[in-house]
């Protein structure tokens, strides 16, 4: 019989937090985007010169 509770407990333990990882996947693949369109990696990693001109 606790084998029927303990499969109970984690089935609602893994709805749970299944639940709960989806706002931060969506954020994540958000800002992810937001990084590829907008130029942001030129202001953290500027072009080095050799020679200046």
């Amino acid at each position: 019989m606790q084998e029927n509770y303990e499969h109970y407990i984690s089935r609602n333990i893994k709805s749970l937090y299944r639940k709960r990882l989806i706002p931060p996947i969506l954020y994540l693949i958000f800002s992810i985007s937001l990084f590829w369109i907008l130029p942001i990696g030129s202001v953290l990693f500027p072009a080095e010169l050799s020679d200046i001109s």
